[in-house]
């Protein structure tokens, strides 16, 4: 495989794809209707490697006959989609055909190039509240919310895609991502709802108070227990499973996340032993769809992928303050 397509190249995962891929030589494509994110992480990303990116501002909900890509795509890797829980209770019908009918536009333009390899971006939140802990792939999935719901949903599409029309497909069920490339070029901005990029917000703007949803959950120490994933590691799998898609057939999914557990607590005071200084904060009520604990059993994705994550919460840490730093802010 040397041509990739990638959906939602723009975005903050899908970016550290295209890094990730350019270094590794491959040509990368990028399709992006740019509503969540902007030209900028490409634009720095095509100065560092001094190599341009083939972009294609398409949304795959609308028609896509009319994008013509130059060569054979050998694989696409689908990044392309909505990925809020709480906008997916207000907004579920926009969740199922963004995230859904825009998969199966997707899979149409695809087969109709001979294009029948994909990796898919799925989400340990298909497993909903599942007593089993570590969770592996074969536990029974409980999906909370309309976005968790549609990624279990493009699964069983991806599944019956490869079983009847000849496709390939590995979908990657990860965990909670943060991180940067090392040099801070690239990265997540502080707008982000998730945990890792608020703390980050509430460090760097002093006003910002850290809101913590829960401490009632059966956990240590009452919050929310986290498995956090580096992006370097998430995408490094995502590579892995092209290699795998080279030689295997159908469908395949796999656990994405460091097999470490972290109660939120534990995040910020990890945290502030990285920065040397406390970290204000407030509990608030729990979210709902939330669980307690949400922890990777990973064996299958090492054993099968040849895959194992090499960064730690320190990594994530250090990599995402020098973005942030680079980017102005101290």
């Amino acid at each position: 495989m040397k041509n990739i397509l990638v959906t939602g190249g723009a975005g903050y995962i899908g970016s550290h794809m295209v890094w990730y891929l350019l270094e590794k030589g491959y040509e990368v494509f990028v399709l992006d209707n740019f509503s969540t994110s902007d030209y900028t992480r490409l634009e720095k990303i095509q100065k560092h490697f001094k190599k341009r990116v083939k972009v294609i501002e398409q949304d795959i909900v609308a028609d896509l006959e009319n994008v013509r890509i130059h060569c054979d795509i050998d694989a696409i890797i689908h990044f392309a989609g909505y990925k809020s829980v709480p906008e997916s209770l207000e907004k579920p019908f926009e969740y199922y055909e963004n995230n859904v009918y825009g998969t199966t536009k997707l899979l149409d333009w695809a087969l109709a190039h001979n294009i029948k390899k994909i990796v898919y971006s799925s989400s340990s939140a298909i497993y909903g509240d599942t007593e089993k802990v570590p969770i592996p792939e074969e536990a029974e999935k409980k999906p909370l919310s309309p976005y968790a719901k549609t990624k279990l949903f493009c699964e069983n599409i991806l599944e019956d895609a490869c079983s009847y029309l000849g496709m390939d497909c590995v979908s990657l069920r990860y965990f909670n991502v943060a991180g940067n490339v090392d040099n801070g070029i690239i990265g997540d901005g502080l707008s982000s709802p998730a945990i890792i990029p608020s703390i980050m917000r509430s460090h760097f703007e002093k006003d910002t108070i850290l809101k913590i949803y829960g401490d009632d959950y059966d956990t240590k120490d009452g919050t929310p227990v986290r498995d956090f994933i580096h992006v370097l590691d998430l995408v490094d799998a995502h590579f892995k499973a092209l290699e795998f898609l080279d030689k295997d057939k159908g469908f395949e999914a796999f656990n994405i996340g460091s097999q470490e557990g972290y109660s939120l607590l534990e995040l910020v005071n990890s945290f502030e032993s990285v920065v040397g200084e406390k970290l204000e904060h407030q509990i608030e009520k729990r979210k709902k769809g939330d669980i307690a604990i949400s922890i990777s059993d990973c064996s299958k994705a090492k054993n099968l992928l040849n895959w194992e994550p090499k960064n730690g919460l320190d990594d994530i840490f250090k990599s995402m303050l020098q973005y942030y730093e680079n980017e102005g802010f101290r």
